[in-house]
């Protein structure tokens, strides 16, 4: 008999492909999908038996009567100070639990960004809970060792670690188009950061980019989620400094028409402090982009791991990669994160 599983998510566009992927490659029956928002702005009305919004007493409970009978449970980011108080509630469900690790979680267990003492002061209540229950989580899943090897320094413990690239958004998906691009053209098409998050640090990019600003180049700004107040100071000064070059993109695009999107990039450059952005730089990577980005970042592990050239942000210069090195990344890329590389690796958690 196949095992009874629970998944956790937060709203987002990632977790909802995974959804979508899930439905079209697992059978429905066995797996039970509860998200943790009260307005769901990512996921659609799934007509589902086993899929439910977190957002009042009477969902927890039909969480917990499901958590009683089932035999996995995966958290697909432990954000939640709803699901922290559940399980606080309801600890010997950690036992059965999986916890997928996001930048932010890691991120979140030793800073703490509060507008007041209140907060604060809550925030660290959480973030010391959180850290006991994570403790006893039957095992971590990540693709990353780095972010694996931090979960267990900041955790002070040994955790089980299930490599998995887990998401669609992790899976390089070839464009026909690719075939047809064109490395040699004049104008340089600089993607920079992937969110209007403060995390992408944009400001200290802009200042990276503004010797080049007087050359062939456009600097391409995705900022259509994330702070309101981010995305309006950093148009701002996007513009200030390279005018017109600067484009700033502001209306969400469906995962096909952001990697076509892609296609017309020739450099990336990401300036996160920690693993963000790496459904973004896989595409790019396997599209045969140079991408830059910090080399303290747990990514930049990886993919000198694999075998894959990235470069240092505070390196930057307008060059693009030789052939050979292009070709390379492409094939590592098309090798590991591939569909069925994911399906193999789900498959061996879910059994």
């Amino acid at each position: 008999m196949k095992n009874k599983i629970i998944h956790c998510y937060n709203d987002s566009p990632i977790a909802s492909d995974f959804l979508d992927f899930m439905l079209d490659n697992f059978p429905h029956e066995i797996h039970y999908h509860f998200v943790l928002q009260n307005e769901n702005k990512y996921f659609k009305e799934y007509q589902l038996s086993y899929y439910k919004k977190l957002n009042n007493i009477f969902s927890f409970i039909d969480l917990l009567r499901i958590c009683l009978n089932c035999d996995i449970i995966i958290i697909h980011g432990f954000f939640s100070p709803r699901l922290v108080l559940f399980y606080l509630l309801n600890p010997l469900f950690m036992l059965k639990s999986y916890w997928v690790i996001w930048g932010e979680d890691l991120h979140s267990l030793d800073s703490i960004n509060a507008k007041n003492i209140g907060n604060y002061l809550l925030l660290k209540i959480v973030v010391f809970f959180k850290k006991n229950l994570l403790r006893r989580v039957k095992g971590v899943i990540t693709y990353i060792t780095g972010d694996y090897e931090d979960a267990c320094l900041k955790l002070n413990t040994n955790l089980n670690y299930y490599k998995c690239i887990m998401y669609p958004s992790n899976v390089y998906k070839h464009i026909e188009e690719i075939d047809n691009t064109n490395f040699n053209k004049s104008t340089i098409n600089i993607q920079i950061g992937n969110s209007a998050s403060s995390n992408n640090n944009h400001l200290q990019l802009f200042d990276i980019l503004e010797p080049y600003k007087d050359q062939d180049i456009k600097i391409i700004c995705p900022l259509s989620y994330g702070s309101e107040i981010v995305k309006e100071r950093v148009i701002a000064k996007g513009k200030k400094i390279f005018g017109e070059k600067f484009i700033p993109i502001t209306t969400f695009m469906s995962l096909e028409e952001y990697r076509k999107f892609q296609l017309s990039i020739d450099i990336a450059v990401f300036n996160h402090n920690r693993q963000e952005a790496m459904g973004n730089t896989i595409s790019l990577l396997g599209m045969g982009k140079k991408v830059y980005m910090r080399t303290h970042v747990s990514q930049w592990q990886l993919f000198k791991e694999l075998g894959i050239e990235v470069y240092d942000t505070q390196e930057f210069e307008i060059t693009l990669m030789d052939e050979n090195t292009r070709n390379r990344n492409i094939q590592k890329i098309q090798e590991y994160f591939s569909e069925e590389n994911l399906l193999y690796q789900l498959e061996q958690i879910f059994n």
